[in-house]
């Protein structure tokens, strides 16, 4: 006797693990955690298909850079997210520095296409005293940048963060990443056909054995 019953748990089971893959990709942050990001020009964080957020922590001569290879082509803009809560503990506070951006690889320290700047600028403080104490505050701890690229932009871009004053601040760069490609699927009725044609091949043997 043909026993079918393997071969047809082996095809729905892959059947199944495929549908689950076509379910196209999920939103992906990559964030620095216990490590840190790479400080060398010349060997940059490599970032893929998929990012759509890019997180970290840098401060004063913290140089962070990347090379993200995941970017569609064309105008596009990405969004950098800076706050200063996670470190701020009373008074002044004030934070700054660089965006550098390039089309091509970094060939040397500061190389770029453009560049943008950065600053989280806070101040809190009290007058008078007793009863008549008053909080005042000025400025913000966040802050937000917008690089727009080239329409002539091929899809890779070089960064780099380089903060140039002041303590920690937390970032968050919002990409307009590529999305990765869904894996293929049967259309369900095709997986219903093969189902049946299986039962069948099952039923016939069973009578011819």
């Amino acid at each position: 006797m043909l026993d079918l019953n393997v071969p047809i748990r082996r095809l729905l089971a892959a059947m199944a693990a495929s549908a689950m893959l076509a379910g196209g990709a999920s939103a992906l942050t990559v964030t620095e955690g216990a490590g840190d990001y790479s400080n060398n020009w010349l060997s940059p964080t490599q970032v893929g298909k998929g990012v759509t957020d890019l997180s970290g922590a840098a401060a004063k001569n913290d140089l962070e850079i990347f090379a993200l290879t995941g970017l569609l082509p064309g105008a596009q803009t990405l969004t950098f997210d800076f706050s200063g809560v996670a470190s701020y503990i009373s008074g002044k506070f004030a934070a700054a520095g660089n965006i550098l951006y390039s089309y091509t690889p970094f060939q040397f320290a500061g190389d770029n296409d453009g560049s943008l700047a950065y600053a989280v600028d806070y101040n809190e403080w009290t007058t008078g005293t007793g009863s008549k104490i008053k909080h005042h505050t000025s400025g913000s701890l966040t802050s937000t940048v917008a690089l727009t690229l080239a329409t002539t932009f091929k899809g890779t871009l070089y960064l780099a963060i380089q903060p140039t004053k002041g303590p920690s601040l937390a970032y968050n760069v919002t990409l307009p990443a590529a999305p990765v490609a869904p894996v293929p699927v049967p259309a369900a009725g095709v997986m219903l056909a093969t189902a049946l044609v299986g039962l069948r091949l099952r039923r016939k043997a069973r009578k011819t054995a």
